[in-house]
């Protein structure tokens, strides 16, 4: 996966180190357009370099714009992932500083495109509304059953160029794990859109993956 990335100037590697050292960090901002009645884009920004004393809402700004001019035309989906899509930039966007400097070096800075081939945010957690989705769904329909024994919930953002982030759920419970998958899939569709993509993954096993994914993700349930 690649990102372009905003620079104000050509630093080298050691004095973007620096600026990172000192507070600084990339941050991509989500926004969203939608071609009337057909089909609604999420998207992301370039990876912006935003300094210690920098204005955020300089840089956000033009993305919220580009949401609020284009991102509602498609009803209802439109309207749904521009909301969203506000509400992360809002919290500060999504902030990629360790993969960015993972894999930074002197031709990714001269050619603004840095390829991420190592990676460890893979995840961020949801807005708080979505958040408050996923809890009412989850908390209604599980919050007693015990064969339930985690719940985790996030946004995958390591996407392939052109493909939106979606929705991940892990999920890991004492026994019968597809029928619960396919429960817990129909709770969460009476909070969320019914095109909204979820993506369920088993917590039980040991994985680096499912590791990244309980320390990025917002734990609905741990027992």
């Amino acid at each position: 996966m690649k990102y372009r990335i905003v620079l104000e100037k050509d630093y080298t590697v050691e004095e973007l180190t620096g600026l990172i050292d000192n507070g600084g960090k990339f941050i991509i901002f989500q926004y969203c357009i939608s071609l009337p009645l057909v089909l609604t884009l999420k998207r992301f920004s370039p990876a912006i370099l935003i300094k210690k004393d920098d204005n955020i809402n300089k840089y956000r700004s033009r993305y919220n714009l580009l949401t609020i001019l284009f991102g509602w035309w498609c009803i209802p989906p439109g309207i749904i992932n521009s909301i969203r899509s506000l509400n992360i930039n809002k919290l500060g966007g999504i902030d990629i500083t360790d993969d960015i400097m993972l894999n930074i070096d002197g031709d990714a800075i001269n050619n603004r495109e840095v390829e991420l081939k190592v990676t460890h945010q893979l995840f961020c957690k949801p807005t708080k509304s979505d958040l408050k989705s996923f809890r009412i769904a989850l908390s209604r329909d599980f919050d007693l059953d015990y064969n339930i024994r985690k719940l985790i919930v996030g946004l995958y953002i390591n996407t392939k160029k052109g493909e939106a982030p979606h929705f991940t759920v892990g999920i890991k419970v004492s026994k019968n794990l597809e029928s619960y998958i396919e429960k817990i899939r129909q709770s969460l569709y009476t909070e969320f859109y019914t095109r909204t993509h979820f993506e369920f993954i088993d917590l039980s096993e040991n994985t680096e993956i499912n590791i990244l994914f309980e320390k990025q993700g917002e734990t609905i349930v741990k027992r």
